[in-house]
């Protein structure tokens, strides 16, 4: 489980795990990733079909574009966001552009 949290500005501390998950492929499940972000208490969940390698994720651009000081942007593990390190560092990019990002003590971002 991976948590992005976006620092709060102060007096404007949100307090939603909006989640996010991806299969890339039709033969693939929902519904585990599902399963763990809802008992995680996120809400709203965006989800998708597709693949890793297209840069074009509607729903992963909506999450990110719904994320507010003091939220928390969870993942069911890692390559959910993107399957290498530059693609990852893009994701991470497009959530600091207006935002500020710091790494707490176990990795996750904070």
């Amino acid at each position: 489980m991976l948590n992005i949290a976006v620092t709060p500005l102060p007096g404007h501390a949100g307090t939603r795990r909006i989640g996010y998950a991806r299969v890339s492929t039709a033969d693939q499940d929902l519904a585990p990733q599902l399963d763990v972000l809802r008992a995680k208490g996120c809400h709203p969940i965006y989800s998708e079909h597709a693949s890793g390698k297209h840069a074009d994720r509607p729903e992963l651009a909506q999450a990110m574009k719904a994320l507010r000081a003091g939220d928390t942007l969870v993942v069911w593990r890692l390559d959910r966001l993107g399957r290498s390190l530059p693609d990852l560092i893009g994701v991470r990019t497009r959530a600091v552009r207006n935002r500020t990002l710091r790494p707490n003590e176990t990795g996750t971002m904070q």
